[in-house]
């Protein structure tokens, strides 16, 4: 019982403040990571439906325009989705790896918040059977405190009335004493 530290509910709404915060985060991390992917997924789409419009456009041609083919195989420019300028597909490419990039990073910041939300959870349970188990020694403690009185009462009583017992005893034998000194006195 004295081995088991004080564990005050301080200590467990601390530990459960620390597992909300570490919840919020891991949704804050999962949503970008969401918005990251589907970014990623979009761009990379975009960029695939380009190289068909190109590949069909090349499919197309008559024999009369190979030079319009060879200018489509050789463009290597698209027109940006969000602000309408040609840009060379290599830079939304180089922007997709960088996205990639991020949501790998925010996939490895939601693995560590996840251990540490397993770490935190881990505490809690320990501090609440730690405190489960002061509670149940403590109210042991009282159920046998509580008969410890009681024997004492007991006792005590008991011992009262063993006194009060001899007490009489004695007052018998003295009257039995005294009622056969009256007879012996009256024989004689």
């Amino acid at each position: 019982y004295e081995e088991l530290s004080e564990t005050p509910a301080g200590d467990i709404k601390e530990v459960e403040s620390r597992i909300k915060r570490l919840r919020s985060t891991k949704q804050e991390y999962e949503s970008e990571l969401n918005e990251l992917q589907s970014v990623i997924r979009f761009n990379q789409d975009r960029l695939e439906e380009d190289a068909e419009e190109v590949m069909t456009a090349v499919d197309n041609q008559d024999g009369d325009n190979e030079a319009v083919t060879d200018e489509l195989l050789t463009e290597k420019t698209v027109t940006c989705w969000t602000c309408g300028t040609e840009i060379e597909a290599e830079q939304i490419e180089a922007t997709i790896e960088a996205l990639q990039g991020l949501s790998q990073d925010r996939v490895s910041k939601i693995n560590e918040v996840e251990d540490e939300l397993e770490e935190a959870k881990a505490e809690r349970r320990d501090l609440q059977n730690e405190q489960r188990q002061r509670e149940q020694l403590e109210r042991r403690q009282q159920e046998l405190d509580g008969k410890i009185e009681e024997t004492a009462a007991r006792i005590e009583r008991y011992t009262d009335r063993q006194e009060d017992l001899r007490e009489e005893i004695e007052a018998l034998e003295a009257e039995v004493e005294n009622s056969e000194n009256d007879t012996y006195e009256e024989i004689l």
